[in-house]
């Protein structure tokens, strides 16, 4: 009896490992704001659903495309603004 109670209380801590790899990062997260820092506003677009986009300003610096967008590594939306101007494209998580 004693043997098959260690061998349940050993299945149930070594259970527990299984889902050790599926950690969720945080917005604030250094691995979230360098997945997106070198990114393009076509790669957001193009990984991002149609409804992504939220809004779209200009000024006399350029033009800012602010997207929410959901990634699995994450439990909430990402809030991603993509800077445009003449000379550069950057993209970054506020």
């Amino acid at each position: 009896m004693k043997k098959l109670l260690g061998i349940v209380v050993l299945g149930l801590l070594m259970s527990g490992n299984v889902y050790a790899d599926e950690k969720k990062y945080k917005l604030s997260d250094k691995i979230i704001k360098d997945y997106f820092k070198n990114m393009t506003v076509a790669d957001v677009i193009e990984m991002a659903p149609s409804d992504s986009l939220q809004e779209i300003t200009t000024n006399e610096d350029g033009v800012q495309y602010h997207f929410f967008i959901r990634m699995k590594e994450t439990s909430k939306r990402v809030p991603v603004i993509c800077f445009i101007n003449s000379k550069t494209t950057n993209c970054r998580v506020p």
